[in-house]
């Protein structure tokens, strides 16, 4: 069998991209020996693990691989850490130097902060062998910076290749995630909990989907945490938890793939390019800028209003994306074979 080799924001407390490298694997592992960089092994894990912060590791890796794919994410961007660009950029980099075919799933790319930036991303990519981005933004980003369209592939998120067994039942919860972001303040996110406050009669629930996430929680003072559940989500609860919702209030891009996957209609705080596209691509219309948008309110009733049309959408949504995502893969399969 053939070697691939995965990388990605593996073992580094994100559920969401924790979701994206099981896709990979029940998509993959039969057809293919797996390898995985991780900052952490799984001690039940049937696939070798390099550690990815060991240059004698990755080194192991890329010789040992004969494939080697960049497994879903928003890897190549500036905005979190210029040091995690140039990382992510330098395996493509090596890859490419030890002779190795290069394939990047499930991709989404944002504006980077200087031309030298996309002079260099825009190289290296030409130099792949196929590119599959996940949103419409990333495909034009791509092309604004001259990577060939024949090496770019229009696609979908990787998580939709999970099917979750699961009881619907009557959502109970409000439930929202919040994350750290440039100009969000600690005063920003209690107007934010403030306004949500009462919006329906349904408990509220913080969900983390980064350990960053429960910091975050923490940090918040004591007489607004006891208004509110936290739950920290993780591959083991969310078939318990997520379901529960009857609507969702959300930044981070997986808790509205997760909305989507568990049909429940969402509000999204585009707090990045990617989160915008994704609703975009899906032709989902609640999306805010801010935390502090007077739209909230509105799209909530709204949403209440014609709750059963939004989630009959969205299950149409997660069919289309589904086989989207499933024909993408068998093609990528029959290519590296």
């Amino acid at each position: 069998m053939k070697r691939v080799l995965l990388f990605g924001y593996y073992g580094e407390g994100n559920i969401g991209d924790e979701l994206l490298l099981k896709s990979l694997l029940l998509s993959l592992s039969t057809n293919f020996e797996i390898g995985v960089l991780s900052k952490k092994k799984d001690k039940n894990s049937n696939y070798k693990v390099f550690n990815k912060f060991s240059l004698l590791q990755v080194y192991k890796a890329l010789k040992w691989a004969e494939v080697v794919v960049a497994g879903g994410g928003g890897l190549f961007q500036d905005k979190t850490s210029l040091k995690s660009f140039f990382y992510y950029l330098s395996i493509v980099f090596f890859a490419l130097l030890f002779n190795k075919k290069i394939y990047l799933l499930g991709q989404s790319f944002s504006p980077l902060r200087n031309r030298i930036e996309e002079k260099l991303l825009g190289y290296i990519l030409t130099q792949c062998n196929k590119v599959y981005v996940r949103d419409s933004f990333s495909y034009n980003y791509l092309k604004k910076i001259n990577v060939p369209e024949e090496k770019i592939k229009l696609s979908t998120d990787l998580a939709f290749l999970l099917d979750f067994n699961y009881k619907k039942v009557e959502g109970k919860y409000m439930g929202f995630n919040l994350r750290r972001w440039r100009n969000y303040s600690l005063n920003d996110i209690y107007s934010f909990l403030t306004n949500l406050e009462g919006l329906i009669e349904k408990e509220m629930i913080f969900y983390a989907l980064h350990t960053e996430d429960k910091y975050l929680f923490d940090e918040l003072d004591n007489h607004i945490k006891s208004k509110i559940k936290f739950i920290e989500l993780t591959d083991d609860n969310i078939e318990e938890f997520f379901p529960m919702n009857i609507i969702f209030i959300g930044m981070r891009l997986h808790s509205h793939i997760l909305s989507v996957l568990f049909e429940i209609p969402f509000i999204a705080i585009s707090y990045d390019e990617k989160v915008k596209g994704f609703c975009e691509d899906i032709g989902w219309k609640f999306v805010v800028d801010e935390l502090s948008s007077n739209k909230i309110k509105d799209y909530v009733t709204e949403i209440l209003k014609n709750y059963d049309k939004y989630k009959e959408y969205l299950k149409k949504v997660k069919i289309m994306q589904k086989e989207k995502i499933m024909e993408d893969i068998d093609n990528f399969k029959k290519e590296i074979c």
